[in-house]
């Protein structure tokens, strides 16, 4: 991904504002993404960038097994790593790829729900054990 002239030259101008707000337009990057690219970039160094969510990052396989296995965010966590793009954005491509696999939403919403039985399990368990103590302290 090429860094514009139009962002060049609002860097050289020392319209750093400016030349953010335009690399995100352009990109589609987080802000912390597009700040670190201009900072980079006004210094002389020239900046890696990744493509962005928008433009339809494929997921690893690494990113994919994460979801078959319900763990969203570790997926969306892997995401970032391996591409480097800003949460908004892993979010956005994790969520666009559960939607388009109907398979994956409802091996989510199961994970999910089997959480939540485990859950009201415990809390029903706890309840039951403070009323056990209640009961025989008196």
């Amino acid at each position: 991904m090429t860094i514009s002239q139009t962002i060049r030259e609002q860097i050289r101008q020392g319209e750093i504002i400016g030349a953010i707000k335009s690399l995100r337009e352009e990109t589609g990057m987080s802000l912390q993404d597009a700040k670190n690219a201009v900072d980079a970039l006004a210094s002389g160094k020239e900046w890696p960038l990744q493509p962005s969510a928008r433009e339809n990052t494929p997921l690893s396989s690494a990113v994919l097994d994460q979801l078959l296995a319900g763990q969203k965010i570790e997926a969306i966590k892997l995401l970032r790593n391996e591409t480097g793009i800003g949460l908004k954005d892993a979010k956005d491509a994790v969520e666009r790829v559960i939607l388009a696999r109907p398979e994956l939403k409802e091996r989510i919403d199961e994970i999910n729900r089997q959480a939540l039985k485990k859950f009201g399990t415990a809390l029903a368990l706890i309840a039951a054990v403070i009323l056990l103590i209640i009961y025989y302290v008196q």
